[in-house]
């Protein structure tokens, strides 16, 4: 969550004095990165977690394997079923042989989420590992269409999308055709687009995590409001699609847009429909079939993550041990004491995701490009401040081959 609000105000002086080509990060990433080092060390985030405790008794070997996605696939499928309401399902748990058996608390039926629990949280509990690894909980938000519906890749058929063929163009579209045009006019994507090029492993297919809904309602007067920031991220993974779609046509045969699928637990019916717009598509899917999606030819789009969803863990162990071709997201940032194998609450690192970042070269976009053409274009709207603050924290992973 701390993301979501470092780079909320309009850019600073020394944002500006960042660093050319050989920059690893922003000067207000490094900032943040070391007051986030400090504060941990002095005990302000709560104590450090001997997380490597659960990896050596695991031997090092994958968590959320493609089986345990495929069984909490069924399980979260079968328990959105309104006549399955009182139905419990049995997990076992993560070391040992302990069950954990889920609870109907309520006396009439509710949407349900998947929940996957983070390494963190596993070395916590007495014996390590006595837990289960995922949970599918209770959701009060009826809007949230993964909670309610089952949503799978390729699936035409489904009522949900079905509905929205039939729904006229939303009158939103003509934003997000201008939104789309300031971010492809941007520094940013002209410096972007040799970097996808030069990707070693060809990219099939592009799953966005946590993008977000597009209309929040964290806040009272946002919920007929498109988000800027939410559109834009969904944006570039579409020109990212057209873009290398392109590129590879020009140097093999005539390819077709890569297809594009996207998971976030706050997706309402108005995202659904106007994601379907979008050149190309993207298609909404529930969790867990984003990450059953990824293969070693995946790019993954995740930025802004929130702390408590094992999201880079879940990516590492998805396509064991290739791991996705490339990621494009937020900095995983390594600590001094990722050494002594802890790790602290606000991390997404685990050893498990330090060694698949081992087998990748890592950019900061931001790198290199042309800084007095960058903050022309950021200070030219307020719109293009508010995407400045993901963008400046934009990291390309891609695995060496």
């Amino acid at each position: 969550m701390y993301f979501r609000t470092i780079l909320s105000q309009e850019p600073t002086q020394a944002t500006r004095e960042m660093s050319q080509a050989t920059a690893e990060r922003s000067n207000d990433c490094q900032a943040a990165k070391d007051g986030r080092e400090h504060r941990a060390l002095s005990g302000d985030l709560g104590p450090l977690r001997n997380i490597a405790a659960l990896d050596k008794m695991r031997e090092g070997q994958p968590l959320f394997t493609r089986a345990l996605l495929e069984q909490a696939a069924k399980d979260v499928e079968m328990l959105q079923d309104p006549g399955n309401w009182k139905v419990n399902i049995s997990i076992p748990h993560v070391l040992g042989d302990g069950v954990f058996t889920t609870e109907v608390p309520f006396d009439q039926y509710h949407p349900r989420t998947l929940r996957f629990v983070r390494s963190l949280e596993m070395v916590e509990v007495e014996p390590v590992g006595a837990c289960a690894p995922y949970d599918v909980a209770q959701d009060w938000n009826i809007n949230r269409i993964t909670a309610t519906d089952t949503l799978k890749p390729n699936d035409s058929e489904q009522p949900l999308r079905q509905l929205v063929a039939t729904l006229p163009d939303p009158p939103d579209l003509q934003e997000v055709r201008a939104i789309e045009a300031e971010l492809l006019g941007s520094p940013f994507w002209a410096n972007l687009k040799p970097q996808l090029e030069h990707m070693p492993v060809r990219i099939d297919n592009i799953v966005c995590v946590a993008l977000g809904d597009l209309y929040p309602t964290s806040h009272p007067d946002e919920d007929e409001l498109l988000s800027q920031r939410h559109s834009s991220q969904h944006l570039l993974a579409c020109a990212i699609s057209r873009h290398l779609s392109q590129h590879y046509a020009s140097t093999d045969s005539p390819a077709a847009d890569i297809p594009i699928i996207a998971y976030d637990p706050s997706y309402t019916l108005r995202s659904l429909d106007l994601l379907s717009r979008l050149s190309p598509p993207i298609d909404i899917v529930s969790s867990p079939h984003h990450f059953l999606s990824i293969t070693p030819n995946t790019l993954i789009v995740m930025f802004c993550m929130p702390c408590f969803d094992p999201f880079h863990e879940i990516v590492a162990d998805a396509c064991f041990p290739s791991g996705p071709a490339a990621i494009l997201s937020n900095e995983v940032w390594n600590h001094s004491w990722h050494e002594d194998g802890m790790a602290a609450y606000f991390e997404q690192w685990t050893p498990r995701v330090g060694r698949m970042l081992e087998r990748y070269d890592k950019k900061w976009v931001g790198s290199g490009w042309d800084e007095a053409e960058m903050w022309k274009w950021v200070e030219k709207t307020m719109d293009n401040i508010r995407m400045w603050n993901w963008i400046g924290l934009a990291h390309l992973y891609a695995r060496k081959e």
